[in-house]
């Protein structure tokens, strides 16, 4: 048995095999076998396996903002060359949960994945916040309050990651390229429409 095994340990085996066998079909067991030592041991740190896996995905999206950020503070980047890499990001970040997830798609059973998109869905929000944050009140052609903003940009995120989950389940759970170039067409026209237009993105949709 191993001695000192902590919480940044139990992450990484746990990560090893959620990226090998999905998170859908490891166990605390496993993990705690994984590390060498007893399930007790990983309950000290760690709720539930759902507890590790948000830990995992709470520490992508430190990363994912930090990258992000620096991206934006790029003063040889336009402001669409910013949001673009802002939603190429974030297509990665979801094909990487997805990975830790379910591994091979056919084996996942529908409650499962209801299961993990409801204890994720806490985390969409910090995109918006993080998206609110990068964009200057300066960018937009109407001087709307942030909150304003803050709902437009949520509208935005709620369509690409509907259409993130459609195009896995619908054309093709793999093809991440194919992804960002049909998004990528889709998220201008939206960021056009957000920066150049004096309306809301809701007046911009009616």
């Amino acid at each position: 048995m191993q001695v000192g095994v902590g919480k940044a340990e139990i992450k990484s085996k746990a990560l090893e095999l959620f990226k090998k066998v999905s998170f859908s079909k490891t166990s605390v067991a496993d993990i705690a076998a994984s590390c060498g030592i007893g399930k007790g041991t990983v309950y000290l740190h760690f709720t539930s396996k759902k507890d590790i896996l948000l830990a995992i995905i709470d520490e992508r999206i430190a990363n994912f903002s930090s990258t992000t950020i620096q991206a934006f503070r790029d003063q040889g980047l336009s402001s669409q060359e910013k949001v673009m890499f802002f939603f190429d990001r974030l297509v990665d970040e979801y094909f990487t949960v997805r990975e830790l997830m379910f591994c091979d798609f056919e084996s996942v059973q529908g409650k499962a994945v209801q299961e993990i998109l409801r204890a994720c869905r806490c985390y969409e929000e910090s995109y918006t916040d993080l998206l609110v944050k990068l964009i200057p009140e300066a960018a937009t052609a109407r001087r709307h309050d942030r909150e304003n903003l803050r709902l437009d940009i949520g509208m935005i995120l709620d369509f690409v990651r509907g259409q993130i989950f459609l195009f896995m389940l619908m054309e093709d759970w793999n093809d991440r390229a194919r992804l960002k170039a049909t998004l990528a067409p889709i998220i201008s026209r939206f960021w056009r429409a957000l920066i150049e237009s004096d309306r809301s993105l809701l007046e911009v949709l009616e």
